[in-house]
């Protein structure tokens, strides 16, 4: 009995050795081919681990992954493609990642039309909407204070609320500017120079994105920004 009972934990031993191997996070070495010559800056995105890397000029990258990952690649000029990690990808080969090319052709008169984009042309504020920079406080006084029933029936308190949520949005676009230049914009994401303004408009409606940026995760926000680019060029095609 006692021989069966040590020939058992031997073997459920084993068992989770192997088990715990198979999930350990290992460098994973790739390659992304497609019929492009600019293959630099693809996004390679580990949705298990939240990681992210982007390949060098020549599509090469290396990720921590382990079996059963999920791998989201990603770029602008071409299609995006999600993988699942296998046993065999971590071989002495390297790991390839076939993409194909997206082919888009923008319109000159479509991006004339959205020379005066702004918050006011997408309907985010309204021409006789004020904004305050302490929204916030003023929506507190208003809900609170002795005038509580007055604001609420005339109308004030959801204007005032209106206000906040302006206030959040030019807070974002701040942020945006500060993380990231226009030459990023233009070269990274091909997103026309007179487009750009009306992009980051269109990416603080994106809930994700705004959750990884106010999260402080600029390596997701990325990632989503890229996708969201893809989205947005195909609006501008169609227009």
């Amino acid at each position: 009995m006692a021989q069966s009972f040590r020939i058992i934990l031997f073997v459920l031993f084993v068992c989770n050795n192997c088990f715990a191997q198979q999930n350990e996070l290992k460098l994973l070495s790739g390659k992304v081919l497609a019929d492009s010559k600019d293959l630099e800056g693809i996004y390679v995105f580990n949705a298990s681990t939240k990681n992210a890397v982007l390949t060098d000029k020549m599509g090469f990258f290396k990720i921590p992954a382990k079996i059963g990952d999920s791998l989201m690649i990603s770029s602008v000029q071409l299609k995006g493609v999600q993988v699942v990690v296998q046993k065999e990808d971590f071989g002495p080969n390297l790991f390839f990642v076939k993409m194909q090319v997206m082919m888009r052709q923008l319109d000159d008169v479509v991006i004339t039309q959205y020379k005066n984009i702004n918050p006011i042309s997408l309907g985010i504020v309204s021409k006789n909407v004020k904004t305050y920079t302490p929204a916030e406080r003023k929506v507190y006084t208003a809900t609170n204070g002795v005038d509580k029933l007055f604001n609420m029936f005339s109308g004030r308190t959801k204007m005032l609320k209106g206000e906040v949520e302006i206030e959040k949005k030019e807070f974002m676009l701040e942020k945006i500017s500060r993380l990231y230049e226009d030459s990023y914009f233009i070269d990274k994401l091909k997103i026309p120079q007179i487009n750009i303004k009306g992009f980051q408009y269109y990416i603080i409606e994106d809930k994700e994105f705004v959750e990884a940026l106010n999260s402080k995760n600029k390596t997701l926000a990325t990632f989503l920004m890229g996708q969201l680019a893809v989205d947005y060029l195909e609006l501008l095609n169609q227009k």
